[in-house]
């Protein structure tokens, strides 16, 4: 019979208690804690847009189209050479919530968050809880968006104040979510972090018990941590052209 580390709430807390006092190994860094839950094992820890693509043409072509895409629908602007790399960071962040994929992976700073996202769907699949020791040396304040999204060798937490815009549904869901992202450049976006030489020390994942889903789901309960209270329910009109356009590529 398989073990799991996470069989009930009283295992989580214990592995929540550890990770929050544990450094990174073999380092003196600084570090943000960062957490995600995926509620199957097979997952590995990969941006949505990358698992539609085989090279970094692709992925670039992909990208491309999906914020020309997301510019015309949602910002009235066809010229994306005259956008700025601050408004080209807020589309990425917008359009992720929105369900565009993109070269973002969703992480929490709230490990009761990530323990949801680990429970919440496939109940006979093992769920993932994964913990990145993440140095401080990569996790950008705000001073990314002077950062050119297109460069090489990014390897960047995208670690932003929340700024409620004219766009806030996108913001808000990150806002309940304790939200944080991962972004690496085109390369290394096709490799799941904990597959990279320089990251995969820095990453544990831990499983979780299928039986024991139902029950975990019924504690963060007690806690408000539910669809309800980290979901923002989109209007109509903005599922449906989200939708147009992931049909138009073939994302689904």
């Amino acid at each position: 019979m398989k073990n799991f580390d996470i069989n009930n709430i009283g295992d989580f807390l214990e592995i929540r208690e550890y990770t929050l006092n544990s450094r990174i190994p073999f380092t003196n860094d600084d570090h943000i804690n960062l957490f995600r839950g995926q509620s199957k094992d097979s997952y590995v820890l990969k941006p949505v847009i990358a698992r539609y693509v085989k090279s970094v043409i692709e992925l670039k072509s992909l990208e491309k189209k999906l914020l020309n895409d997301y510019n015309i629908e949602f910002r009235n602007k066809k010229n994306h050479k005259k956008i700025t790399h601050k408004e080209i960071w807020k589309n990425l962040i917008h359009m992720q919530h929105y369900g565009l994929p993109t070269r973002l992976l969703d992480w929490t700073i709230d490990p009761y968050v990530a323990l949801f996202f680990a429970v919440q769907n496939n109940n006979s699949d093992v769920g993932q809880f994964w913990v990145y020791k993440a140095s401080t040396l990569n996790c950008e304040v705000d001073r990314f968006y002077n950062i050119n999204p297109f460069s090489s060798n990014l390897n960047l937490v995208i670690n932003s104040s929340f700024s409620i815009d004219k766009f806030n549904l996108a913001e808000e869901r990150r806002f309940y979510q304790n939200g944080k992202f991962t972004f690496q450049d085109f390369k290394k976006s096709l490799t799941p972090l904990e597959q990279q030489k320089e990251i995969k020390n820095k990453i544990t994942k831990f499983t979780i018990n299928p039986k024991s889903k139902e029950a975990i789901k019924k504690e963060l309960e007690k806690r408000y941590i539910t669809n309800k209270d980290l979901y923002i329910e989109f209007p109509k009109k903005i599922e449906n052209t989200i939708n147009t356009i992931r049909k138009k590529y073939n994302l689904v």
